[in-house]
């Protein structure tokens, strides 16, 4: 498998694990909450390479739902995105005081994330799914033109928004998701 197919199965387990994990990882606890969990190896293996941290006591919560923020600093890790772009500026809602200002500002000049409108990045709304796969598809760079014979097959198919189709149709192409 190709490294950014493999960069791109665990970003989509961690998309749709969830949780507040960023940070310098820890050998994951004995008692860990992760243990038994269906993304347990995608999240050790994160832990232990250093992009996620927890909360501390071997909890991550990884069944918590994660935001674009977050989301953002965990791919900026993983990808080593750090230039910034200058069109932070016109976001109302990012502050050059905020803990992911350097993290939204990356991920825009990388490509992987948009506003929500022309002056939101909406930092602190919890990560969609069909978010998620777009950036995982924009990080890769993958022709993004799935339709939704993509997704036949899929039981919750029919809840992929229409814009979000020929991402994870994508993803779908390349064998990076099995499920929606």
């Amino acid at each position: 498998m190709k490294k950014n197919n493999r960069f791109a199965v665990r970003a989509c387990s961690i998309v749709t694990a969830g949780g507040m994990l960023l940070g310098s990882g820890a050998a994951l606890a004995a008692n860990s909450d992760i243990t038994g969990h269906w993304a347990e190896a995608t999240l050790q293996a994160f832990i232990n390479k250093g992009y996620l941290a927890g909360y501390g006591d071997g909890i991550y919560k990884p069944d918590n739902t994660i935001t674009r923020a977050e989301f953002s600093a965990i791919a900026n890790e993983v990808k080593q995105y750090i230039e910034g772009s200058a069109n932070i500026a016109r976001y109302t809602d990012v502050s050059e005081k905020d803990w992911f200002y350097a993290d939204l500002s990356a991920a825009l000049k990388a490509g992987y994330m948009k506003g929500t409108t022309a002056t939101t990045m909406e930092p602190n709304k919890n990560l969609t799914r069909a978010e998620g796969f777009t950036m995982v598809a924009n990080m890769l760079g993958l022709e993004c033109n799935g339709t939704r014979a993509d997704l036949k097959g899929f039981a919750d198919a029919a809840d992929v928004p229409e814009w979000a189709v020929p991402y994870v149709g994508a993803l779908v192409r390349e064998g990076l998701i099995a499920g929606y």
